[in-house]
């Protein structure tokens, strides 16, 4: 029988932007500004719009992980998703904007993930996301997101 426990992770980025902007991107289309290999197939509702109890597809390698937003609040500038990779991993993934900076020109963007492995195979997939390894994935996401603003001020 395989670990089933629980894995809690989180960590916050800086984002230079201010805060509904910088939410956006954290929305199924939104990430698709930022993140090139991102590219949901949209189950509910069929145009994409964000809304609570949204549901889409994602495909990575051999994976097809199901999506579903199960709490958003843009207001509050959070949003909850379950995401569930058959034969592998359940997740929660909380993201939570806060305003940053003097005039609150900037946003902190917390991250939040909870990984329960639903088989051996998923054992090894929520170990994959220990130590360092969640901290630098979700700092390549602010350094994508850099990438994404710079590309955008210049036009391209």
């Amino acid at each position: 029988m395989f670990d089933s426990t629980p894995l809690s992770l989180k960590h916050s980025i800086d984002i230079p932007l201010p805060l509904d902007e910088c939410f956006d991107l954290f929305t199924p289309h939104g990430e698709t500004l930022w993140i090139a290999e991102w590219k949901p197939e949209y189950i509910h509702p069929r145009d994409g719009q964000t809304v609570q109890g949204m549901v889409f597809l994602t495909y990575h390698g051999a994976e097809t992980t199901h999506w579903t937003i199960v709490d958003y609040r843009p207001h509050q500038h959070y949003v909850r998703y379950s995401r569930v990779t058959a034969g592998s991993r359940s997740v929660l993934i909380e993201v939570q904007c806060i305003p940053q900076g003097a005039c609150n020109d900037d946003t902190r963007v917390w991250v939040a993930y909870t990984l329960v492995p639903m088989s051996e195979k998923g054992v090894d997939d929520v170990r994959s996301f220990q130590g360092e390894n969640y901290v630098a994935m979700i700092e390549r996401w602010r350094t994508m997101i850099l990438t994404y603003l710079d590309r955008r001020e210049a036009g391209a």
